[in-house]
């Protein structure tokens, strides 16, 4: 696996993603797009931005592994074939207190935990559906819940994508 076939499977997975948050998830993001370093990703983008719109999309690097049997890394091998592991999440505002301190209704909660379930859903999509460059292997793990924390609150899924 060379760099230009990692920045292209991440660019289209990006692309793919961001476009599935805004036409089958909760809407547009204040941001969406790749984190390519670090250990997690930075919830920096996720706040309100202009017409109500709120939240982030990404696709993170999370590592590159060698594999002789895809999805299982074979560490310690003199192996050609390499997979990456990547993490494809959204984050949105949570409902938070209003000005006289009193909390979220139910309607509201309920309202922002179907738009993170809207969220799991397009990306799970866009993971299974998007045509990456070189027709690699895909295979989706577990969708983890994250947050709340800085007023937003969202999931990942992790992802495993072949050699190509």
């Amino acid at each position: 696996m060379n760099t230009q076939t990692v920045s292209a499977i991440l660019d289209e997975l990006t692309r793919c993603v961001c476009r599935n948050l805004e036409g089958q998830g909760a809407g547009p993001t204040c941001w969406c797009g790749m984190i390519v370093s670090g250990d997690g990703a930075t919830w920096d983008f996720c706040g309100e931005c202009a017409g109500d719109t709120c939240g982030m999309g990404y696709v993170r690097l999370v590592s590159i592994f060698p594999y002789t049997t895809f999805p299982q890394p074979t560490p310690g091998v003199c192996a050609s074939e390499m997979g990456l592991t990547l993490e494809v999440g959204a984050l949105r505002c949570l409902p938070i207190a209003d000005e006289s301190g009193l909390p979220p209704s139910p309607e509201e909660i309920e309202e922002s935990t179907l738009g993170v379930i809207a969220d799991m859903h397009a990306l799970q999509q866009a993971i299974m559906c998007c045509d990456l460059p070189g027709d690699p292997l895909v295979e989706i793990g577990t969708w983890m819940a994250q947050g709340p924390r800085g007023g937003c609150v969202g999931g990942a899924w992790t992802v495993q994508v072949s050699d190509v």
